[in-house]
């Protein structure tokens, strides 16, 4: 489940999700599951001021007045709701549908959500009843694993000179002449992440199937390959 939050700042401890959109992809063919789309814009529970700069910001990338953006937020359906909706969303999408668990449920994947949405995503869970008894956190999605382009992405460009300015959307999206028509609204971001995550794995998936990884820390490492050198020749 490839998701993104827009929200009233940018530290997520006390930010507040204004906009909320999710995809679910195939793990296996990395396609977009029919059906599988979630989006919402939602209340905030405090109301910004007129001259909040985080509002302001959101005025200037949607290129209207900030006035428009409340109008726009409070039009829509209050939080608790959004997520009730959200919780039921992603309960559609679990592996195992005759034994549904949180080892069953959706991966979550995205942007910097580990250092950011991830963070909101558990207090809202703990705010609005969608915690495990057993361990505190949140039930709604696979609790373990994250994929997270930024970290993925590090690792790929670390010491790289022509390496992206950031790995932040922006920056990715300037490097991968990404249209930015949209960008910051959270169904447009979860579309431009899903582009990098499915050409990446794709990558990763073709490099991995023609390498054999087997005993290559291992000891006998140089034996083996000198071994395989000599079988192939």
């Amino acid at each position: 489940m490839v998701y993104d939050m827009e929200t009233t700042g940018v530290d997520p401890n006390v930010a507040e999700p204004v906009q909320l959109s999710a995809k679910i992809l195939n793990p296996f063919t990395l396609e977009c599951v029919q059906n599988g789309e979630f989006h919402s814009f939602m209340q905030p529970l405090v109301k910004p001021s007129l001259d909040d700069e985080n509002l302001n910001w959101h005025a200037s990338k949607r290129k209207i007045t900030p006035e428009e953006v409340l109008d726009l937020w409070y039009k829509a359906p209050p939080q608790k709701q959004v997520w009730s909706d959200f919780a039921n969303f992603t309960k559609r999408f679990h592996v195992d549908a005759k034994r549904k668990s949180i080892f069953s449920a959706p991966i979550r994947a995205g942007a910097n959500i580990v250092n950011y949405d991830n963070i909101i995503f558990q207090r809202l869970c703990e705010r609005h009843g969608f915690i495990d008894s057993k361990t505190s956190t949140q039930n709604l999605c696979f609790p373990r694993d994250n994929i997270d382009i930024q970290p993925m992405l590090w690792f790929w460009f670390e010491g790289y000179k022509g390496s992206p300015n950031s790995l932040s959307m922006d920056s990715l999206r300037d490097y991968f002449e990404m249209p930015e028509s949209m960008a910051h609204s959270a169904d447009a971001d979860v579309d431009d992440c899903i582009t990098i995550l499915r050409g990446f794995m794709k990558l990763f998936r073709y490099t991995s199937k023609n390498l054999n990884f087997a005993g290559c820390f291992g000891p006998n490492a140089k034996i083996n390959k000198e071994k395989k050198q000599n079988e192939e020749a």
